[in-house]
Order: C-alpha cells, then structure tokens, then sequence
C-alpha cells in the first residue's frame, strides 16, 4: 500500500502539465485549487449510483493533510508490532 501511495504521488508531483479537464478532473482525482470544498461528489461509481460517493479535491491542501494522516492511522499498527517485538525479544532499538 504503501509503494502504491509513493508511485502516486510522486506521479502527481513529477508531471510537468498534468492534463486537466473542464471542471477540475484529472483522471479519478480531483484537482482544483479555486475550488474552497474539500470533499467533492465522485464523477462515476462502480455499478450506476451504486458506487457514487465523495472524494478529496487535492487542490485544497488540507486534502493533503488528511492523506498523510490516514496513512500514518494505517501504518501505525505495523509500528507498534515493530515496537512490541522490540521490547519481547530485547533488540535494540536502533
């Protein structure tokens, strides 16, 4: 997942144009900078109506902070195992 997240961004960030269509889309993210919402409405779901929800508008930069908070909630597991077979096999903690 995290690989996944990297190659992401670094996709967003490396491009020099990103091609943008009329109303913000850029590909399945949402990227609009004059645009003050931060959640908006999907342009397609899964099956019809069915899968439809929101998404973040990545032009707003407190999108950005919700991003690598997630990602900190979702890795934070895999840190206290680390941190929990540190203490019951007595490695060292550099």
């Amino acid at each position: 997942m995290a690989v996944v997240f990297v190659a992401i961004i670094l996709r967003f960030f490396l491009r020099t144009k990103a091609p943008v269509t009329a109303g913000g889309w850029w590909g399945p993210f949402y990227v609009n900078p004059s645009d003050p919402a931060l959640f908006v409405r999907k342009r397609w779901g899964l099956i019809g109506r069915l899968g439809r929800g929101y998404t973040l508008n990545f032009g707003n930069r407190w999108a950005w902070v919700i991003l690598a908070g997630g990602v900190l909630l979702a890795l934070a597991p895999l840190w206290y195992v680390i941190v929990a077979l540190r203490q019951v096999f007595n490695l060292p903690a550099n």
